[in-house]
């Protein structure tokens, strides 16, 4: 396949719901957006999974165990923070002075944020698709399905069986035109 005729995947976060490309060289699967979103998700996850053994009979069991472990370090503490206690005769509250206030000098300022100036230029790289990961301009955005009916096909091809694609680039860009 040459240089121009580069694809990608297009997907929506099921984090963010933001929408972002992928070209072939990046995309491996990719579900998320951002190594964030991936690592937001994955917290997600360990919470549920940490509630449902939680409430498991083991995990109660598990928690008693601790809160039980817990409690008895807890006690040895305060038997040694009484005898500590006994030694401090005085203590004196000082009160603060009356409230400071900040300087006028960092007082908030509600600014209005500039309008986006863009040049052509710019907006003709913005228009074609790149790739969230690289960078790379994007020929054609394909979804899921058809970039495994076409990862599929290839397989075929170095098999020596060559399936009918549904798709093509051909047909992709007589569809643009």
């Amino acid at each position: 396949m040459a240089g121009t005729e580069s694809w990608g995947v297009k997907r929506e976060c099921p984090v963010c719901s933001k929408q972002f490309v992928l070209c072939e060289g990046c995309w491996r699967g990719h579900r998320y957006c951002s190594p964030g979103c991936a690592q937001r998700e994955r917290r997600r996850r360990h919470r549920v999974a940490s509630r449902r053994y939680d409430q498991s009979p083991q995990g109660q069991r598990n928690h008693r165990r601790r809160q039980a472990a817990y409690r008895s370090r807890l006690k040895s503490a305060d038997a040694s923070s009484d005898a500590l206690a006994r030694k401090v005769t005085d203590l004196t509250f000082v009160a603060p002075s009356a409230a400071v206030e900040p300087p006028a000098s960092h007082a908030q300022v509600a600014m209005k944020p500039e309008p986006l100036r863009r040049s052509q230029a710019q907006a003709k790289t913005i228009a074609s698709p790149r790739c969230s990961s690289c960078g790379r301009a994007i020929a054609h955005v394909l979804t899921e399905g058809e970039v495994y009916e076409l990862l599929l096909a290839k397989r075929e091809r170095e098999r020596g069986r060559d399936l009918p694609m549904r798709f093509s680039f051909v047909r992709l860009r007589q569809a643009a035109d």
